[in-house]
């Protein structure tokens, strides 16, 4: 998730939430394989790297991890950012932070 929506989330929160010790859970509501992301940012970087999967999963971690956003959601919660666009920007962030000495 792009940090400018989990601003917008925070934002959204404080103003349209009850404040009262709700828990909501940040995300894009669309779950993305280990495949899939390494995909999206070999193509932002423009590489070709080869994978290597070893099979090794921790003890307790679940299958598959995806937010339920659907209290986030009823506040008018919508991301502005797709995955790809998050990293775009990031890289791009990275790229002109390094160039620029900071």
């Amino acid at each position: 998730m792009f940090v400018d929506d989990v601003v917008q989330a925070l934002l959204l929160v404080s103003k349209k939430g009850s404040l009262t010790g709700e828990v909501y859970n940040l995300g894009t509501g669309k779950c993305k394989t280990t495949t899939e992301i390494a995909a999206t940012i070999s193509k932002v970087l423009e590489i070709t790297p080869k994978y290597n999967y070893t099979d090794n999963i921790r003890p307790g971690d679940p299958d598959i991890w995806l937010a339920n956003i659907d209290r986030i959601k009823g506040l008018g919660f919508c991301p502005d950012f797709s995955f790809e666009d998050g990293i775009k920007k990031t890289v791009e962030w990275y790229q002109h932070a390094t160039m620029n000495g900071s």
